[in-house]
C-alpha cells in the first residue's frame, strides 16, 4: 500500500479532529503569534497563549476563569450572538472560521479580529471545549478604510491620471482614472478606445507647442516635467490644465509610457485675472486715500514701495538703480522712536498679533512727519516669516494739530479753523458740543448753530462705545481711535477715526476730536482683506491638489510592487516546478501545455496565494494544485508524477479540506481558476 495512503494522526486544529489529550501536545499554541484561547463550554477561559497576553494585555492569571465578556473582548451583544447563531453552527460543523469581532483590550484601546474556532470533543466524543484562534484585524481594515476614501477622493476630484503609449501623433491611452467623465464629459472608454485623443480634445493654438516640448523631453531624456495647456470639453467648454508627467522605461530601458497627473486649474487662472483686476482697483483706490503699502522680502532685504510711500519718506521716484533695503527705511526713523519701531518689528517676525504703531520719521530734507503704520507677516509651513506686509499714513496734520491745542489756545484757534480735518469739541462733564469748525460743518451737514445745540452722543452711530472713549479721553488717555461709525445730519454712518485732546477751560474739563472721515480707506482695506484672502484660498487648493497627487503615486509604486511580488511568487511556483519535470525527462507535451497555460497568467495572484503560509500546503499538493487548474484529470496526474491514482485522490481531498471547501459543492478546478 502506498505509504501516503495512511499518515499519523497528529493532533491538529480542526473539526472532529482535536480530543482533550490532544491539548498537552499543542506546544504549536504556544509559540503561535495570534492569540488562541481555549473555553470551557460554559464560555469560562480554560487556557491562553503567549499571543492573547500579548494582543489583549491580560496575563494568564488573570483570564483563566473568566468569560470573555468579563474581560472586555466582547460585548454582550456579541455573546448573545455567538450562543444563539454561532454555538449551534459550530456544534453542527465542528469548525467555523472568518468571524468579526470587536473588543477593548485591557488598557481600553479597541481592536478588530477575525477568529477561527474548533470544538474540542472528550473520549466519550462529548463536547467538552472551543478553541479560539483570533488574528487582530485593526490595521488592515484602517489601511481597507483609507484606500476606499482616497479612491473616494480621487475619483469626486479633478486630478485625472492618465498613462500613454509614447507614440508621436496618437498618443494611444493605456489607462485613465474614472473621474476623467465629471472633469471632460468624455468616458474612460472614449480614450481607451481611441475613439477621442488628447491632441483632438487640446486647444488648436497649444497643440505645436505641446508636442515640441514633449519632443524635446524624449531627445533629452528628461524624465518629469510639468505642462500647462487648454483642453476643450465635450460642451465645448475651455478649460486650463495643468500636469505632471513621468517618463516609465520598459525591460529594454527604453522610454515607453508617459504617466500623466492632470489638474483643473479653470478658477486658479481665473482667480489669477481677478487678482490682477483687484490689484488694479486697490492700487487706485489707496490713490484716492493716500494710503502708502509697502513689501518688504526678508530674505533679501529689499522692499517695493508704493510711489505715496515713497513721497512719505521725500525719496522722490523709484529710479532704475540699486533697490530700496528695509535697513533704509528703519534709518529714516527718528533716534529716539527707533528702538520701539525696532521692537515692534520683532516682535510682528516672532507671531505676534499686528498693533497700529505711531512713530516719527526724519526725511533727507530735514523735516519730521509723524507716521501710524500697521502691517502683516507671512510666514511659510514651518513658521519661517516670508514677508511683511505693511501701510503707512501720514498724521502729521493730526499731531500738529493735537500739540497746538496743548500749547495755547491762539494756536488752537488758528489750527482749529484752517485744519482740513473736522474737528469738534465739547464739555466734558455734560457732552454738549462747545465748538465745531467748517470741515465738521460740511461733513456732518449741520450749521454752526446746529452743533451748539447737539451733544457728542447725537452725532455717534455707536453710544455706548462713544462714551466708552469719552471716559478714556478723560482719563488722560490720547490715543488714536482708529475706528468709529459716525451719522450725519441726513442720517447716512460713515466711518471715522478720531485723535483726541483734553485741556480745561475755565475750570471746565474740555474734549477735543480730531476726526477725519475713512470711508476711502476702509473700502480700500476691505478690498486688500479680500484679495488676500482669495489668494491664500489658492495656495491651500493647490497644496491640496499636491498633497493629492504624491498620494497617487504612492498608490501606484505600490501597486507596481504588487505585481513584482506575484510575477516572482507565479514564476517560483507555477513555472519552475513544471521546467523542473521537463528537465527530469517527463512527458514533455502534456508539460508544454501547461507551461503555456501558466505563462498565460504569469502576472495572476494564484503563485502568491496558493503558497501562502494561512493554506499551509506542502510542496507536492501545490504542485497537484498547478496541475488540476491546468485541467489535468486525477487519472493524468497520476501518470505524471508516477503515483497511484489513489494517493492523487487522497491530496485532493487533503487540498480541499485546507482551502475550505471539503464540504462544499464546489469544483476544485473551477475553485483554483478564481483564485
Amino acid at each position: 500500500m502506498d505509504p501516503e495512503s495512511k499518515p499519523r494522526r497528529e493532533p491538529s486544529i480542526e473539526a472532529g479532529q482535536l480530543r482533550d489529550d490532544d491539548l498537552r501536545d499543542l506546544q504549536v499554541l504556544e509559540a503561535m503569534s495570534e492569540a488562541v484561547i481555549v473555553l470551557c463550554m460554559d464560555g469560562t477561559i480554560r487556557r491562553v497563549n503567549r499571543g492573547f497576553e500579548r494582543g489583549t494585555g491580560w496575563g494568564r492569571e488573570d483570564a483563566v476563569g473568566k468569560t470573555p465578556v468579563e474581560l472586555g473582548l466582547m460585548s454582550e451583544e456579541e455573546a448573545r450572538k455567538v450562543e444563539t447563531e454561532l454555538l449551534p453552527r459550530l456544534m453542527e460543523k465542528g469548525v467555523l472560521r472568518d468571524i468579526e469581532t470587536t473588543g477593548i483590550r485591557r488598557d481600553g484601546t479597541s481592536f478588530i479580529a477575525l477568529m477561527s474556532w474548533t470544538l474540542i470533543r472528550d473520549s466519550r466524543e462529548e463536547p467538552s471545549g472551543i478553541i479560539s484562534v483570533a488574528t487582530d484585524i485593526t490595521e488592515r481594515r484602517r489601511v481597507e478604510q483609507e484606500l476606499r476614501e482616497f479612491k473616494n477622493i480621487v475619483n469626486r476630484s479633478p486630478t485625472l491620471v492618465f498613462v500613454w503609449r509614447v507614440a508621436p501623433g496618437g498618443w494611444p491611452v493605456e489607462f485613465v482614472s474614472d473621474n476623467v467623465e465629471q472633469v471632460l464629459g468624455y468616458t474612460a472608454d472614449d480614450f481607451m478606445s481611441g475613439r477621442v485623443s488628447w491632441p483632438g480634445i487640446t486647444h488648436p493654438d497649444d497643440v505645436p507647442r505641446l508636442e515640441a516640448e514633449v519632443a524635446g523631453h524624449i531627445e533629452s531624456k528628461t524624465m518629469e516635467w510639468s505642462q500647462q495647456y487648454r483642453l476643450i470639453t465635450r460642451s465645448g467648454e475651455i478649460r486650463w490644465m495643468s500636469d505632471r508627467n513621468l517618463f516609465l522605461k520598459d525591460e529594454k530601458g527604453d522610454l515607453a509610457r508617459i504617466q500623466s497627473i492632470v489638474v483643473d486649474i479653470t478658477e486658479q487662472k481665473k482667480a489669477e485675472e481677478l487678482l490682477q483686476t483687484s490689484k488694479a482697483k486697490l492700487e487706485k483706490a489707496q490713490r484716492i486715500a493716500s494710503i502708502a503699502t509697502w513689501e518688504w522680502d526678508i530674505a533679501t532685504g529689499e522692499v517695493t514701495l508704493t510711489e505715496e510711500m515713497r513721497e512719505m519718506y521725500g525719496m522722490g521716484p523709484e529710479e532704475a538703480g540699486e533697490p530700496a533695503m528695509f535697513e533704509d527705511l528703519v534709518k529714516c526713523v527718528h533716534p529716539d522712536d527707533r528702538p520701539g519701531v525696532e521692537e515692534r518689528v520683532q516682535a510682528l517676525l516672532a507671531g505676534e498679533t499686528s498693533v497700529p504703531t505711531e512713530f516719527r520719521i526724519v526725511r533727507p530734507d530735514g523735516t519730521e512727519r509723524c507716521l501710524y503704520g500697521a502691517g502683516e507677516v507671512v510666514f511659510d509651513e514651518g513658521g519661517k516669516p516670508l514677508k511683511l506686509f505693511g501701510t503707512m499714513q501720514d498724521i502729521t496734520q493730526q499731531r500738529q494739530v493735537q500739540k497746538a491745542l496743548e500749547e495755547s489756545q491762539d494756536r488752537y484757534r488758528q489750527l482749529f479753523s484752517a485744519g482740513t480735518d473736522a474737528i469738534v469739541v465739547f464739555y466734558g462733564d455734560d457732552l454738549m458740543i462747545l465748538d465745531a469748525n467748517e470741515a465738521a460743518q460740511e461733513l456732518y451737514g449741520y450749521t454752526k448753530e446746529e452743533f451748539l445745540e447737539l451733544n457728542v452722543g447725537d452725532i455717534s452711530a455707536e453710544p455706548e462705545k462713544t462714551a466708552e472713549s469719552i471716559e478714556r479721553m478723560a482719563a488722560g488717555d490720547d490715543s488714536m481711535i482708529p475706528l468709529r461709525w459716525h451719522r450725519k445730519k441726513d442720517g447716512a454712518v460713515f466711518p471715522v477715526e478720531i485723535s483726541p485732546g483734553a485741556f480745561s477751560l475755565k475750570g471746565r474739563p474740555v474734549l477735543c476730536g480730531i476726526i477725519r472721515d475713512i470711508t476711502d480707506r476702509k473700502r480700500a482695506e476691505e478690498s486688500l482683506q479680500r484679495s488676500e484672502a482669495e489668494l491664500r484660498a489658492q495656495t491651500l487648493a493647490l497644496e491640496q491638489k499636491n498633497i493629492a497627487f504624491k498620494e497617487i503615486v504612492q498608490h501606484i509604486e505600490e501597486e507596481k510592487n504588487m505585481m513584482r511580488i506575484d510575477l516572482s511568487a507565479n514564476v517560483e511556483e507555477l513555472l519552475m516546478p513544471v521546467v523542473e519535470k521537463l528537465k527530469m525527462g517527463a512527458d514533455a507535451g502534456k508539460y508544454v501545455d501547461l507551461l503555456e497555460h501558466h505563462l498565460r497568467e504569469l502576472t495572476s495572484t494564484f503563485g502568491r496565494k496558493i503558497a501562502s503560509k494561512n493554506l499551509r500546503l506542502s510542496s507536492r499538493e501545490i504542485e497537484i494544485c498547478n496541475l488540476i487548474r491546468g485541467g489535468l484529470r486525477s487519472k493524468d496526474i497520476a501518470e505524471l508524477l508516477n503515483v497511484s491514482h489513489q494517493t492523487v485522490e487522497k491530496h485532493r481531498k487533503n487540498i480541499r479540506k485546507k482551502l475550505g471547501i471539503s464540504s462544499k459543492d464546489i469544483n476544485l478546478s473551477s475553485y483554483l481558476r478564481e483564485l
